[in-house]
């Protein structure tokens, strides 16, 4: 799920919809979707959504760099949420 949500977090900071980004890797909608939600991604459909997305394998690999990618927002009780 991590590396899902380090490659929301960077589509979401270019300010890139899932649709977008998914014709640019040349995948579909859906299999972003599938990795966002959790499901790990084939090799070379990472090095494609990397390339996309302006990441290095240091954004994506490197333990702790990205901890927490996703900012959040303060729900209508005090609670975070993720954005």
């Amino acid at each position: 799920a991590r590396l899902g949500h380090i490659l929301k977090a960077a589509r979401v900071e270019l300010g890139r919809s899932q649709v977008e980004v998914a014709a640019a890797a040349g995948i579909s909608r859906e299999t972003i979707v599938r990795i966002e939600a959790g499901r790990a991604p084939r090799p070379q459909v990472l090095n494609a959504l990397m390339a996309v997305l302006g990441l290095e394998e240091c954004d994506v690999f490197v333990p702790g760099k990205n901890d927490n990618p996703l900012p959040y927002v303060q729900g209508s009780r005090g609670e975070q949420l993720a954005a």
